[in-house]
């Protein structure tokens, strides 16, 4: 009693203190059952008991009887251990937390916390993904729309065709709702009780059920199921679309005058106006328009079964007295019954007024919307919060699968090997060494040519004290660099120094300078004609210009 008076913080914590409740009150049932069964005495062993203790009868034979019985027990099992419920002498009656001071029946132990998934958040919300899938991707019953609209207008049956509502599929449905339903309920709400719910929803004893339908006094099958509509048309919240009309529910087809004229009409109203009578929705405009046209010259009981879609149940005749009458129509068998049924216990959980799940409804559809509306961050924030249970993988969670790479690829930006065709095509299956990075090797052209201007290459020049100019692209080997240097040393006259070396400061960036005011540097004379410098001095030298 003190866990169930206690103060429990959060959700989470008051929904462990509910199941903890529980189990001791599970606990408290079992043991007046079998309280109850022991003193109900079916074989006699309690009265007989009562009477050995009372000593009516010969009580000294009946206890050496029962000693001896023991005696001959031990001679014959000396080394049995005590059975189960046997009580320690020992030990304070009641166990450990009766010396304590608490009531041994009203302990409550650690139970396993209630299974929710990550869509139940825990039990604030309601997973339905699954029947919103089932319920769109049903040409019968079903109709697209969005998941929030669904959500809201669960128990919103009037949308629903009547020749569907009678079928078999929609009884399965209808059946896994409400299995899941009950499931959520009794986790999500360990202390109440669903025979309660169900006795407030009038569903509660199927036998008295099933006389109201009886009498006509079901809502939405007043009339049976034999009529083409259903007497409920419940409204829906706001984003919903559960308050609409079934598609072609109200197709008129009093406004053509042959199935010629029906041709006209665009091929999606007539499906859905097949599909709302029950009938196939399938075959070329023709042939919808000719069955559809029965629908106009035949009643729906007497049309031929191979009219009808799969699992739909055509509505039985009406009697010959008393037509066009609902209580004089023929009840229909206990399909009807039972779908009413399953109707009436759904609603009486997921309605959105008095639904005992309506809380956890309105949640789900306004945690749906959250969601989509939010940005990344907030995302990924929410998802620490919960524990990290849906944040986005990150590179350093990620598990290093062996990748099978037999001609060693190089890897793409997602981690696997780019395709060979790519490979061959950036000429990546070329290598190129380079003696001056320290014989480090570059996979295709493209990498080797830009890896003259990278701090790796330059390091290695500035080690063998030459200047990195555009003089020593495509040179690799070192003896290749010195060579090239000292030839351009020599035409430079010998005044080029070593970059680097062990020149006096400053030697190598002047060596670098006549090199560049040498070789690069381009001049114009006055008749604008373009020399280098060096070519251009040597002409003004001569006179020539």
């Amino acid at each position: 009693m003190r866990d169930y008076f206690g103060t429990a913080r959060g959700h989470t914590e008051r929904l462990a203190q509910a199941h903890r409740v529980r189990g001791a009150l599970d606990k408290l049932q079992a043991a007046a059952g079998r309280l109850s069964s022991i003193y109900a005495d079916a074989d006699g062993a309690r009265a007989a008991e009562v009477s050995a203790l009372r000593g009516e009868g010969d009580g000294v034979a009946t206890f050496l009887e029962r000693l001896a019985e023991l005696r001959a027990f031990h001679a014959r099992f000396p080394d049995a251990e005590p059975g189960p419920g046997t009580a320690d002498p020992d030990a304070p009656i009641g166990g450990e937390d009766a010396a304590a001071g608490a009531d041994p029946a009203l302990t409550t132990s650690a139970a396993p916390p209630p299974d929710f998934s990550g869509e139940e958040a825990g039990g604030r919300c309601l997973d339905l993904v699954a029947f919103h899938r089932a319920w769109v991707n049903n040409p019968a019953f079903g109709a697209a729309g969005e998941y929030t609209g669904y959500v809201r207008g669960l128990a919103a049956f009037g949308r629903v065709p009547r020749p569907a509502r009678r079928s078999r599929a929609w009884r399965d449905y209808l059946g896994a709702l409400l299995s899941y339903l009950e499931s959520f309920y009794d986790r999500a709400h360990p202390l109440e009780r669903l025979d309660r719910v169900y006795k407030a929803g009038g569903c509660g004893e199927e036998a008295a059920f099933a006389a109201a339908f009886d009498a006509g006094e079901v809502a939405g099958w007043k009339d049976w199921g034999v009529g083409p509509l259903a007497d409920d048309a419940p409204a829906a919240g706001p984003g919903s679309f559960a308050a609409l009309p079934a598609p072609g529910s109200d197709f008129d087809l009093e406004a053509f005058s042959s199935a010629a004229d029906l041709e006209a009409v665009p091929v999606d109203a007539l499906r859905d106006a097949l599909a709302a009578r029950g009938l196939k929705a399938g075959g070329t405009p023709a042939q919808r328009a000719e069955r559809l046209w029965l629908v106009k010259t035949t009643p729906l009981h007497a049309l031929d079964r191979k009219h009808f879609a799969k699992g739909v149940v055509p509505p039985p005749p009406p009697d010959t007295e008393g037509e066009g009458d609902v209580a004089t129509k023929k009840k229909p068998t206990n399909s009807c019954r039972s779908a009413a049924w399953l109707e009436a216990r759904v609603a009486a959980l997921a309605s959105p007024d008095v639904g005992a799940l309506a809380a956890e409804l309105e949640a789900t559809a306004t945690a749906v919307e959250q969601k989509q509306a939010r940005t990344y961050e907030e995302a990924a924030a929410d998802a620490e919060e919960a524990g990290g249970a849906d944040l986005p993988p990150s590179d350093s969670d990620a598990e290093d699968d062996y990748v099978y790479n037999p001609k060693d690829l190089p890897v793409g930006w997602d981690g696997k090997p780019i395709p060979f065709w790519l490979y061959k095509l950036h000429g990546l299956n070329k290598s190129f060494p380079c003696e001056i990075c320290g014989g480090f090797v570059y996979r295709g052209r493209r990498e080797f040519e830009r890896h003259f201007r990278e701090p790796r290459h330059a390091a290695g020049m500035r080690a063998l004290g030459i200047p990195n100019t555009k003089e020593f692209l495509d040179v690799t080997a070192i003896e290749d660099a010195r060579g090239l240097w000292a030839t351009i040393r020599g035409r430079a006259g010998g005044a080029v120094g070593v970059v680097g070396g062990g020149g006096p400061p400053g030697a190598g960036g002047a060596a670098a300078a006549a090199v560049a005011v040498g070789m690069d540097e381009e001049v114009e004379d006055a008749d604008g004609n373009v020399y280098t410098r060096k070519v251009y001095d040597d002409l003004k030298r001569q006179g020539l210009i």
